[in-house]
């Protein structure tokens, strides 16, 4: 039952990921000096790091739990700000800042991005690189299905 239950993990990972060794597999030992060499367990651990979806592969924390989009801060601000998102699920991400007339003033973020906490700083700039009046703003973030807006102001 076990090796059955291997062979079906192995076939459900085959098509998520692919791991390379650097070395033969054949080469592989156990702690025991004892023989036969147990590559079952070497892939059980191989096979359980490469299926842990649910937490960054690098880090090892979990993606956050809903979409959201935090207040910047310092809020007012001059000359800067920092706005945080979360993002539960990889996909394309905007994030954009609009005047009080709804024109775009600048794109901060246009991209895809794995599931994660993000944080994006804005420098009172517009797309042409000058410097923006004093005033208040809106910050939009879209992604996957998900918009959320704040307003944030900036004093000069």
């Amino acid at each position: 039952m076990m090796k059955k239950k291997y062979l079906n993990t192995l076939a459900a990972l085959t098509v998520l990921a692919t791991m390379w060794f650097g070395f033969s597999y054949q080469y592989l030992r156990d702690d025991a000096p004892a023989p036969p060499i147990d590559r079952f367990e070497v892939a059980q651990d191989v096979f359980s790091w490469m299926n842990n979806l649910t937490n960054d592969p690098f880090t090892g924390t979990p993606p956050p739990a809903m979409n959201s989009l935090a207040q910047n801060f310092p809020n007012p601000f001059n000359p800067s700000t920092t706005i945080k998102f979360d993002m539960t699920d990889k996909g394309l991400v905007t994030l954009k800042v609009y005047n009080v007339a709804g024109q775009l003033v600048r794109t901060l973020v246009n991209e895809v991005r794995p599931a994660g906490s993000y944080t994006e700083p804005w420098n009172g700039l517009n797309d042409r690189g000058s410097a923006v009046a004093s005033g208040i703003y809106f910050y939009k973030m879209e992604t996957n299905g998900f918009t959320a807006t704040k307003k944030m102001v900036m004093l000069r």
